[in-house]
């Protein structure tokens, strides 16, 4: 291959990858913003139980991604919480569903929720850490 066609077609590679940033930024930048808005005040309407306490909450956009969780000290079993939360998303009308954790291992991770193309999930700490469970709401563009 000549070093010309070399040149060309690393240019169109560098071309493409800058187009696909801006057509990110543009499109996916402002969706996340928006399901940021949506998935705080589904947030907000997620007490949690009595027993639990708050200890440190964190959200987050970018092109294509949002999110919004915290993590609790609380004396509750994971099917204690787990029952808990079913009712509580119930009463935001998401349902239980089977998703892969986004922030948590496999081996953390113990509950799911769906509502359109948000989702939450429900982890346990790892006994090591300084809290006991943990709860992510997300949306990631299609």
């Amino acid at each position: 291959m000549s070093p010309r066609i070399g040149l060309g077609i690393s240019s169109l590679l560098v071309l493409g990858f800058a187009v696909h940033l801006v057509y990110d930024y543009a499109v996916n930048g402002p969706r996340a913003r928006a399901a940021l808005r949506v998935l705080t005040e589904q947030f907000a309407r997620l007490n949690p139980p009595p027993q639990a306490t708050r200890q440190e909450c964190h959200e987050s956009s970018k092109p294509g991604q949002a999110l919004i969780g915290c993590t609790y000290k609380s004396a509750l079993s994971a099917s204690q919480l787990a029952e808990y939360y079913d009712g509580a998303f119930k009463g935001i009308h998401w349902a239980p569903c089977d998703i892969t954790p986004v922030l948590a291992s496999p081996s953390t991770h113990f509950r799911g929720y769906c509502e359109g193309e948000f989702r939450a999930s429900l982890q346990s700490g790892d006994g090591g850490s300084d809290w006991d469970y943990g709860l992510d709401l997300t949306w990631h563009a299609k």
